[in-house]
């Protein structure tokens, strides 16, 4: 009765299916990422850079130990931009955000 779970083949059906799962997981999370990101959700900091242009607003991809990965959304594209560069990221959190925002139903002073 148990003999097939003791099995060779048991063994390489769950081997598959665990493969088969996960690489269906990160499709489905790495699409479900791209569309957040394409709708101008994210961790939106202001870059500083160090060129002296004028800050900018972007979505924080990814940071590596020489790069940050940003997404531009009015221009929709992503720029990669080397440590170096930045003089300052300024990050608002979205807990942030929310408290500055009024509430409804709340009289403005």
């Amino acid at each position: 009765m148990f003999g097939w779970y003791t099995s060779e083949r048991y063994r390489q059906v769950n081997y598959i299916v665990a493969i088969e799962g996960t690489i269906f997981f990160l499709l489905a999370y790495a699409n479900t990422a791209e569309r957040k990101v394409r709708a101008g959700e994210g961790d939106v900091v202001t870059v500083h850079t160090t060129d002296g242009s004028p800050p900018r607003q972007a979505i924080m991809l990814a940071t590596t130990v020489k790069f940050v990965f940003l997404y531009d959304h009015a221009a929709q594209r992503v720029d990669i931009n080397p440590n170096e560069s930045i003089l300052m990221l300024s990050v608002t959190s979205p807990a942030t955000l929310k408290m500055s925002q009024p509430s409804e139903g709340a009289a403005a002073p």
